[in-house]
């Protein structure tokens, strides 16, 4: 399992973006100032936050990864939908055809549906057993009147959940790495950032309209219950 990244800061990711594109389009005017107290801030540091922008803004966004997410999510409902009809379709002719026969009809997991709708991985093992028995059981099935292509769908869905479940969880798995990857990109931009705000006390020690525009944006600060209670009233 993918080890999370978490973030430096504490503000919204947006501010930090907004931020950096500020302090880049300021500092090339200021650059000989910081060069001249830290001799390895040059015009390359600049260069370095532009690339880092560039390569946030090359991941796709949240909202984004959820929508597609979303989308895959509703085709393994679709599928397992799917599933449950074919099966009750099954049921109905495996009771017909074994209406004395316990055991057969066990075979067919007529009780293992609620449970198996809880995990996607159990309704896959549960249609695979499906599929398996109905086949066993072909003949009985027709003799009961159930038509051969019901009997053949069931192997069809099946293997349609199976590629729409893998599908999801490649996609789950691709939005950690993107996750992951856009902390690590914020995370550089942040401590880039920082470093200027901290030099720009010294370079801009007389100078405080320059030095606000390195200043770090303001992390969240947690209300109290009482600051809260006040507002509500």
């Amino acid at each position: 399992m993918q080890k999370k990244t978490l973030r430096k800061f504490n503000f919204p990711e947006t501010k930090l973006i907004e931020h950096a594109e500020k302090v880049i389009s300021c500092f090339p005017t200021h650059v000989d100032k910081f060069a001249q107290f830290d001799g390895l801030i040059t015009a390359n540091y600049c260069d370095e936050i532009k690339v880092l922008l560039e390569n946030y803004f090359m991941i796709m966004s949240s909202r984004v990864t959820i929508a597609e997410l979303g989308i895959l999510t509703q085709r393994v409902i679709d599928c397992v939908a799917n599933a449950v009809d074919v099966f009750q379709t099954i049921k109905f002719f495996a009771q017909k055809a074994f209406s004395d026969n316990f055991e057969i009809l066990k075979r067919f997991g007529l009780s293992e549906l609620v449970k198996s709708r809880r995990s996607q991985v159990r309704m896959i093992q549960f249609m695979l057993n499906l599929s398996m028995v109905v086949n066993e059981y072909r003949t009985d099935l027709i003799g009961a009147g159930c038509k051969e292509e019901v009997i053949d769908s069931v192997k069809d869905i099946t293997n349609l959940l199976i590629t729409e479940n893998t599908q999801q969880e490649l996609y789950k798995s691709r939005k950690v790495l993107s996750n992951k990857k856009r902390n690590e990109i914020l995370n550089n931009i942040f401590d880039k950032l920082r470093l200027l705000s901290k030099l720009s006390k010294f370079v801009f020690a007389d100078n405080p309209t320059a030095m606000k525009m390195y200043k770090m944006p303001k992390p969240k600060v947690k209300e109290k219950k009482s600051d809260l209670s006040s507002k509500l009233l």
